[in-house]
């Protein structure tokens, strides 16, 4: 949204952004295509059907995330746009939630 169009749009050059010796502004703004960075942003790929290339579920009814080279994806953004994958990693952040209150609390509530 409001980030693609700064960037694309030119309007961070115009400001002075990636000049040189701008200390108080952003020195370099560096923009990767869909599946190819370190944040794999899947929303977008779900509204367009081409994330079955890059989502795979695994035997255990879980889901890895791959970038367009083959590589994992570190971090996943927009994945609340999918019911079924959001919700297996919110119910696997409950559990280590309530381990780690289990583990220092001696309790979950």
């Amino acid at each position: 949204g409001h980030h693609n169009y700064l960037v694309h749009s030119g309007s961070l050059q115009q400001q002075g952004c990636g000049t040189p010796g701008q200390d108080d502004r952003i020195q370099r703004v560096v923009s990767h295509e869909v599946g190819h960075g370190a944040v794999l942003t899947i929303g977008s790929m779900l509204a367009k059907g081409r994330h079955k290339e890059h989502v795979v579920r695994t035997e255990d009814d879980d889901f890895l995330y791959y970038n367009t080279d083959g590589t994992l994806a570190p971090i996943v953004h927009q994945l609340d746009r999918n019911e079924e994958m959001f919700s297996k990693v919110a119910e696997k952040g409950r559990l280590e939630l309530n381990t780690w209150k289990l583990e220092r609390y001696g309790s979950i509530e």
